[in-house]
């Protein structure tokens, strides 16, 4: 004994090894917690035991509260948030004494993986899979898509409605995501279907194609593939000329064109023919016949024998005919007509 007091020493604490030994990212919980495990070297001096302490980037530690407290040389802390920044140090202590920081660590947890996620898409549980009817406005660059219910399993209504469109000669029927796109469009309701969306900015007188997915809030989107057609015009309804139907080459029994009907041969023209100088047929906004003579007849004729026009050319579907007419004071109107092909 040399007299002077002995005083008990506590060595410096080993760093944390490797940072992370173990991760562990817990799943199927109600928070999505994550959990950390850390290790580090034993103290020289078998000490009392060790604190962990954690905190977030924008904070401090609190050494009056450790997060973990133990003898063993490894922990986990739990509860940790998905991608946040957390630090960690270790200290040793032996009764009131307490060693500085270790080396400190910081990990960031990346999203849990839960093991109960949605993966299933939703499903219609309409009258159709996906689109159900294309309407033009008639009052230019719009048309109105309309569609039915949907549900879902694990979501039960909460889902997105995207409503994909293109003009047809450029749509990509293998990848949606290339067309133009209205995504979690806002619906009102429609007038044949549950669910209806206006479309607008188009191009008049332009084909284009629409179709309608459903997605849920897991970004699970249905894979259906129906499509429809419309072209966006502008209608003249106050004008005084009509596009007419018959189905005789005489034009007789004719009647209005409009929301018709038609497959095989059919003979469209115009009425009245007074005050015209010429008229221009278009079908689907591209130009099929141009008529400097009376009658105005879409596949041409004579003053009481039309030629036929043959609808097994187009596809089965809604296809809008106009006759775009010039009068014979110089001013233009254009006429239009939505028919079903079958």
């Amino acid at each position: 004994m040399n007299g002077k007091p002995e005083h008990h020493q506590i060595g410096r604490i080993g760093s944390i090894l490797c940072s992370l030994f173990t991760l562990l990212i817990l799943s199927a919980s109600a928070a999505m917690a994550a959990n950390v495990t850390l290790r580090w070297d034993p103290n020289d001096h078998t000490p009392e035991g060790y604190r962990v302490f954690a905190r977030r980037s924008d904070q401090l530690y609190d050494y009056s509260r450790p997060d973990w407290e133990g003898t063993a040389s490894s922990c986990t802390i739990s509860n940790l948030e998905d991608r946040t920044e957390y630090y960690f140090v270790v200290r040793a202590y032996d009764s009131s004494l307490e060693s500085a920081d270790s080396e400190e660590v910081h990990y960031i947890p990346p999203i849990s993986f839960d093991q109960t996620q949605d993966i299933t898409a939703p499903s219609w549980d309409g009258a159709t899979t996906g689109i159900g009817l294309t309407t033009d406005t008639g009052s230019g660059g719009r048309v109105t898509v309309e569609f039915d219910t949907a549900g879902d399993g694990e979501e039960g209504m909460d889902l997105r409605f995207n409503v994909y469109y293109a003009l047809s000669r450029s749509w990509n029927n293998a990848d949606w995501t290339s067309n133009s796109v209205i995504a979690d469009a806002a619906v009102t309701a429609g007038s044949t279907f549950a669910h209806a969306v206006m479309v607008s900015g188009l191009t008049n007188g332009a084909l284009y194609t629409f179709g309608v997915r459903v997605e849920d809030q897991s970004g699970n989107e249905d894979g259906n593939t129906r499509t429809l057609k419309a072209t966006p015009t502008v209608r003249q309804t106050s004008s005084a000329y009509c596009l007419m139907l018959s189905a005789k080459p005489d034009r007789s029994t004719a009647v209005y064109l409009d929301d018709a009907g038609v497959e095989g041969n059919i003979y469209v023209f115009v009425e009245p023919i007074t005050d015209i100088r010429r008229v221009e047929f278009f079908i689907d906004g591209v130009l099929h016949q141009t008529e400097n003579y009376a009658p105005y007849d879409l596949a041409g004729g004579i003053s009481n024998w039309a030629k036929p026009f043959n609808t097994g050319n187009l596809s089965n579907g809604y296809h809008t005919f106009s006759g775009r007419i010039t009068k014979t004071n110089g001013s233009r109107e254009t006429i239009s007509a939505d028919v079903q092909v079958y």
